[in-house]
């Protein structure tokens, strides 16, 4: 089964970091199907039904597809290669890179024409996704949190989706992530995001 996961967390123009653990997820999962592309193909044997006395008796037997056309056909190739990974970064688009380009300030940003549809658009990213990879580490200080805890709320009213929470210290010490909505939200904790694609692997990969 595919399995679509969504970055949110604090996003700002003044702190590359809040662009960068995303990127490293994308990587991540990139480099994983590479991987498994090479490692996992196999020749699919050609089969043919032979005839039988009894029609509910079929019998099947290996057959080469160029001797019997009488021309040269290539082997076919099944890959069972890990293809079931869909990576939601809303950093990764032309609006983000353009902010991030320009420096923009919050202000600014929030005057933006047609800004107000990044709360449609980010609702529909948590419709589409199966896992949701939450990130509470403040990398602006002076940036709350707001639209991260909207989207932890949608969550919450969608139990059938995995929240992997990542936080570099001790989350029951922490105002936001010892907080009983968030923790009512989180299923898990993990310290960084690779850790977080790891377990992800481990529990989320049939």
């Amino acid at each position: 089964m595919s399995q679509v996961i969504y970055l949110i967390g604090q996003i700002s123009s003044i702190a590359p970091e809040s662009y960068e653990w995303r990127g490293r997820v994308r990587e991540y999962f990139a480099s994983k199907e590479d991987k498994d592309c090479r490692g996992t193909a196999s020749i699919v044997e050609n089969v043919a039904l032979m005839p039988s006395t009894d029609p509910f008796d079929l019998e099947v037997s290996p057959f080469d597809p160029s001797e019997s056309l009488g021309i040269d056909i290539p082997m076919m190739v099944f890959t069972t290669a890990n293809k079931g990974w869909e990576i939601i970064d809303p950093c990764h688009n032309a609006f983000n890179a353009a902010v991030k380009l320009e420096s923009t300030s919050r202000e600014k940003v929030y005057e933006i024409a047609g800004v107000d549809l990044i709360v449609p658009k980010d609702r529909m990213a948590v419709k589409r996704s199966s896992i949701c990879f939450a990130n509470f580490h403040r990398y602006d200080p002076n940036k709350a949190l707001i639209g991260t805890m909207f989207e932890l709320a949608w969550y919450a009213d969608s139990p059938d989706k995995a929240v992997i929470g990542i936080f570099d210290g001790d989350h029951m010490l922490d105002e936001y992530c010892r907080h009983p909505f968030v923790r009512s939200a989180v299923h898990t904790w993990v310290r960084d995001e690779i850790e977080a694609c790891e377990l992800a692997s481990r529990y989320f990969t049939d």
